[in-house]
């Protein structure tokens, strides 16, 4: 939570959702935050501030929430990021252990980080597939680093394959 750019009843209503968030699980945050901000519960500074709270807390955030309504909350909040790292300026590759046909949200720029992913679902028996492709800025709808695997939230119809 930034103090500088919430008014206390921001404030007060982000630590509402934050603590909702956390009490109902790992699976639960995404649609709380979603109904909040739906119900006028919470303004869009709110919810930019908590999205990437409510993304990193899920194990499978697209489970939890559509892959239409993740793209709608983050065309709201604009790029986020949950260190200090600005939005890039050109162009970044990225890998994806990639399971179905409906390419997901979460990259990252780490080859190894995705190779990782992709021997995972395949232990659970999951048709994996390595994506390697490149995103620019306009396409990098966050970065995360709370979890160290380097990710990159990518809109699904923003990025290109690399072949070769």
């Amino acid at each position: 939570m930034d103090p500088k750019n919430l008014n206390l009843t921001d404030a007060r209503n982000e630590a509402v959702v934050m603590l909702q968030m956390i009490h109902a699980g790992r699976g639960l945050g995404p649609s709380i935050l979603s109904d909040a901000f739906e119900a006028g519960d919470i303004s869009a500074r709110v919810l930019r501030n908590l999205i990437l709270p409510a993304w990193c807390g899920a194990e499978w955030p697209l489970r939890f929430l559509p892959r239409k309504k993740w793209l709608e909350l983050f065309g709201i909040t604009g790029f986020v990021s949950d260190s200090e790292r600005a939005a890039p300026h050109g162009e970044v590759e990225v890998w994806r252990a990639q399971v179905g046909r409906t390419v997901g949200l979460a990259w990252s720029t780490d080859f190894e980080m995705a190779r990782w992913f992709h021997r995972r679902n395949r232990h659970f028996g999951m048709a994996s597939r390595l994506l390697h492709g490149c995103v620019g800025p306009a396409g990098v709808l966050a970065l995360v680093d709370a979890r160290k695997e380097s990710e990159v939230l990518v809109h699904p119809r923003r990025w290109r394959p690399v072949t070769g």
